[in-house]
């Protein structure tokens, strides 16, 4: 039996849209993703344009592997990159993918950032959910 594949698409929605994310994001990503306050609490620390490089490098490298299906958020308003998402750990055989990764957005705005969550779980599982990351089986129509 063959393993289901992921399809990578544009995902549209009132307030962001979700483009797969290219080299073409890279001064968006910049402008917004070397803020203090965004990596205070994680891992990874992204301050400086070449920390910026390589972790675009990186998530580029896992897309073209198959391993994520990366996303830069773009306010729809302004047409602004203000962030960047993903469904990353794909694992086709057992409709299996993680979501989450997400930075860059506004906390203060939950709007965006809560309908971002629940809007992109939508196409992957049918339901919202809420929390931002989140292990789901993958439906495939």
């Amino acid at each position: 039996m063959n393993a289901p594949s992921f399809a990578v698409a544009t995902l549209e929605g009132r307030i962001v849209t979700l483009e797969p994310l290219a080299e073409r994001h890279f001064a968006g990503l910049l402008a917004v993703g070397l803020a203090p306050d965004l990596w205070r609490w994680t891992i990874d620390r992204l301050e400086t344009e070449g920390d910026m490089r390589r972790w675009l490098d990186d998530t580029l490298a896992e897309q073209a592997d198959g391993r994520s299906i990366p996303f830069a958020t773009v306010e729809r308003a302004s047409g602004r990159v203000v962030g960047s998402t993903r469904f990353g750990h794909l694992d086709p055989e057992n409709r299996h993918v993680e979501i989450g990764w997400t930075w860059g957005v506004n906390r203060r705005r939950m709007a965006m950032t809560s309908r971002l969550t629940a809007w992109y779980l939508r196409p992957s599982t049918g339901r919202n959910t809420p929390w931002g990351q989140s292990r789901r089986a993958v439906r495939n129509g």
